[in-house]
C-alpha cells in the first residue's frame, strides 16, 4: 500500500522565556525522533510576539515517506488511546476541506516525552497533509480510518 500521506509539518513557537534547545526537544519528541536525522532541519525565524517580545519559530516539513512513516509509527505507539479517541470524537473539526488533518500536541508534555492533544496556544501545531482523491474533508477522514492512528475503535 503507498503512504497515504503527502507530508507531516510542524510548527512552534519559542518565547524569550523558554529555552530553545527544549523546545526543539519537544518538537523533536512528537516528531519521532526524525529531526536527528541530518535531511530534516527545522527552519528558524525570529519574529515579534502581540505584545513587542521576541519569539523564535521552528518550523518543519517532512515529504519523504520513510520519515513519514516514522513519525505516523511514533504516534501509533506514542499517542494514548484515550488522547486518539478524543481527536476521532472531534474529527469533523480536525480535518478540513482540502483533506488536512490538525493536531496540536501540548508542548510541555512533549518535551517529557508524552504525545497529549491540546486546544490551548501553548502547543505544537502539527499539520497532515492526507492524500485522497478529490481532496476534501469526507476523504481526508477515510484516509485516516485506512490509516488506523485515529479511529474510534
Amino acid at each position: 500500500m503507498t503512504l497515504p500521506v503527502n507530508s507531516i509539518s510542524a510548527r512552534v513557537i519559542a518565547h524569550a522565556t523558554e529555552d530553545e534547545k527544549k523546545v526543539l526537544e519537544a518538537l523533536a519528541n512528537v516528531l519521532g525522533g526524525v529531526l536527528e536525522e541530518g535531511d530534516v532541519e527545522p527552519e528558524t525565524f525570529y519574529a515579534e510576539g502581540h505584545h513587542g517580545n521576541p519569539i523564535t519559530i521552528f518550523q518543519v516539513k517532512i515529504d519523504r515517506p520513510k520519515y513519514i512513516e516514522r513519525v505516523l509509527e511514533h504516534w501509533r505507539e506514542n499517542i494514548p488511546e484515550e488522547e486518539r479517541r478524543r481527536v476521532w470524537s472531534d474529527i469533523e473539526r480536525r480535518v478540513d476541506d482540502k483533506g488536512n488533518l490538525y493536531l496540536r500536541f501540548d508542548k510541555q508534555s512533549a518535551y517529557k516525552g508524552e504525545l497529549r492533544i491540546s486546544d490551548a496556544d501553548d502547543v505544537i501545531r502539527v499539520k497532515v497533509n492526507l492524500e485522497s482523491y478529490p481532496a476534501s474533508r469526507e476523504g481526508g477522514i477515510k484516509t485516516l480510518e485506512r490509516l488506523g492512528i485515529f479511529s474510534n475503535d
